[in-house]
This record gives C-alpha cells, sequence and structure tokens, in this order.
C-alpha cells in the first residue's frame, strides 16, 4: 500500500528552466512588442525590456508573463526575486504554458515547503508532465518516490520515470533516458518497466 508522508529535508535542488518558447505575437508596435522586449534583454538594456514586459504580462500576455518569471526567478538581467517570479510564472501557468507550469512547480518546491506548497508544486509538475515535458516527467517520478506533496509510491514514481525516459529518448537525449531507467532499476530493479525502457534504450543506441 502505497502511503502519504510528510516533506523529506533531502529536497534536491532543483534548476529552474530558463529559456522560454516563443510564440509569434500579434504585432503592436516595433519598439513596444514582445519581442523588441526580448532583444533588448538579450542585448543587456534590462531596464527596457523589464518595463515592456510588466506592461505586458499585466496587459495579460502569456508570453511576457512566463519570459518576466523566468527573468525574477534567474536573476538575470533583473534582481532575484521569488515572490515575483512565482507571481508571473503561476498566472502563465493557469493560461496554460508548460514551461511556466514547470517553473512555477520548481518555485513552490524551493519555497518555504509547506505542505500546501509542496501539493501545489506536484500538481503543476503533472500538468507540464502531461503536456510532455520530460524534465516535468521525471520530477513527478521524484514526489512519488519521496511522497512530497503527493503519495509516495514506488510503481507511480517507476512509472513516471519510464514516460521520461521515453521522452528523453524521442528527443535523442540517451543519457538523460538511462538515467530514467537507472531510476527503475534504483526502485523496483524486476519491475517489467524497467526491462522494458533498457530494451528500447538499446535499440535505440543501436540504431546511431
Amino acid at each position: 500500500m502505497c502511503s502519504l508522508i510528510s516533506f523529506d529535508s533531502r529536497l534536491r535542488r532543483l534548476l529552474l528552466i530558463v529559456l522560454i518558447s516563443l510564440v509569434p505575437l500579434k504585432q503592436i508596435s516595433a519598439a513596444d512588442s514582445f519581442e523588441q522586449a526580448v532583444q533588448w534583454h538579450k542585448a543587456g538594456k534590462s531596464t527596457k525590456a523589464v518595463k515592456t514586459l510588466t506592461r505586458l504580462a499585466k496587459e495579460g500576455d502569456v508570453n511576457a508573463q512566463a519570459y518576466l518569471g523566468a527573468m525574477y526567478g534567474s536573476g538575470n538581467g533583473v534582481a532575484r526575486n521569488y515572490r515575483l517570479a512565482l507571481k508571473w510564472q503561476r498566472k502563465a501557468a493557469k493560461k496554460g504554458h508548460v514551461l511556466a507550469q514547470y517553473n512555477t512547480a520548481v518555485l513552490l518546491a524551493r519555497g518555504d515547503k509547506s505542505s500546501s506548497n509542496l501539493e501545489e508544486s506536484a500538481t503543476w509538475f503533472k500538468k507540464a508532465g502531461e503536456a510532455g515535458l520530460p524534465q516535468a516527467q521525471l520530477h513527478m517520478g521524484l514526489m512519488h518516490e519521496k511522497g512530497w506533496g503527493i503519495t509516495r509510491c514506488p510503481y507511480e514514481a517507476s512509472k513516471w520515470y519510464y514516460r521520461a525516459g521515453k521522452t528523453f529518448l524521442n528527443q535523442n537525449n540517451l543519457k538523460m533516458a538511462i538515467h530514467a531507467r537507472d531510476n527503475i532499476l534504483r526502485l523496483l530493479p524486476d519491475y517489467y518497466l524497467a526491462t522494458q525502457l533498457s530494451d528500447e534504450i538499446f535499440l535505440h543506441g543501436s540504431e546511431k
């Protein structure tokens, strides 16, 4: 029987995904567009970038919200600010932005580590994982393995690790696929998903 346990203080550091997928937006004006703000940021003109991104984010632009949240979360071009990072990432996450869903989960896991934060973190990891993001799938395995904000269950953890391994293979990331497979072997060495993923990794490697 899989049981729910409290947060384990050994929560490993999670890496915030900073690179945001850019989706073409309707043109407002060349100077005020999201794309222009991104170019300003890349050119080191962070003050202009943040001003434009903040305006667009307040107007509901999901890409601006995600990008601004990533800036505050990483401290890239702006002072790191957990509250603002979570605010803007969560807004974009609620609109279905997959990387923002993952980043929201990471920020919540890094926060005060209350049970409610970890439960919400698991919810966003799951949404991003179901959308096909392998990093989120991997972390869903970790959450189930440790019982962080979700039911502790090695079988559910292994299913998510398997899912992550498959996705990494589809992305030709053999190293991370092997990492996912090894997590299953560590938890349930005789579980059929470990053997299945091992076979798929072998076939993938033999095709190279």
